[in-house]
């Protein structure tokens, strides 16, 4: 019994991705997240339909947050959207990876050909907050009228502080 099989090389990049220029972090809060430039060689055509979001996003390490694929409808750009997860979020994953600050790898690959992929890093520096504060809160005051005030900051490093103030 004989075998025989075609085999394509692909020497070009299919897909690649700009990271963002600036640190990523968690505070405040992204509400459009951090653009990853997704670009797609026009030799994706031998793989199928190129209309459409025709790639997958995905984050690594997967605990810092996630990633979804978006196209700028006004100018035809693709991109991987990172949201990371909030500091109260992070403090719960106690791992070896959380440091203070961690590269993020996000990875676009194709629906139809998941093999084909590329890849872009940035530094992600994590943020804290303050478990007391309201959301329509700008600061912490303490003041000697205060008999006695237990502060909780939680932070991406994957440890709690709590500050007593007699």
């Amino acid at each position: 019994m004989k075998l025989w099989t075609t085999v394509t090389v692909l020497t070009d990049d299919i897909v690649s991705i700009d990271a963002p220029r600036e640190t990523l972090t968690n505070v405040p809060f992204p509400t459009k997240g951090y653009n990853f430039s997704v670009k797609i060689s026009d030799k994706f055509k031998a793989f199928g339909n190129t209309k459409g979001l025709q790639y997958v996003c995905r984050v690594d390490p997967p605990f810092v947050g996630y990633s979804n694929p978006w196209i700028d409808l006004d100018t035809g750009n693709s991109y991987c959207l990172f949201f990371p997860y909030t500091p109260e979020h992070l403090v719960r994953f106690k791992s070896k990876e959380m440091k203070p600050d961690i590269t993020v790898s996000i990875n676009a690959s194709l629906r139809k050909a998941d093999h084909v992929s590329g890849s872009a890093s940035a530094l992600f520096v994590g943020g804290f907050s303050v478990l007391e504060m309201g959301k329509d809160s700008v600061q912490l005051n303490l003041t000697p009228d205060s008999n006695k005030t237990i502060i909780t900051i939680l932070g991406s490093t994957g440890f709690i502080t709590r500050y007593s103030h007699p």
